[in-house]
């Protein structure tokens, strides 16, 4: 199935509600950026679930969050990958 994100909300800076759509099913999951010594991203379970299925598309969607984050142009739907 496929993971779109089809809107992005910024709640502040770093922290994001995500609107998806993965096969048939539309979710909204809240994502944060965490800074640390390696700033990473931080994901609610359902998409934990999903994205750690393919370790390759985990980092698909930690790039284009990475651009959210540093306020780059992102059109949206924004396909992350095929699981």
């Amino acid at each position: 199935m496929k993971l779109t994100i089809l809107n992005c909300e910024t709640k502040k800076k770093g922290s994001y509600l995500l609107s998806l759509k993965y096969g048939d099913h539309e979710l909204v999951v809240e994502s944060n950026v965490c800074e640390g010594v390696v700033p990473y991203m931080e994901y609610r379970d359902v998409l934990q679930e999903i994205l750690h299925k393919d370790v390759g598309e985990a980092k698909n969607m930690n790039r284009l969050m990475f651009k959210i984050y540093r306020e780059e142009s992102v059109d949206f739907p924004a396909e992350v990958g095929e699981f």
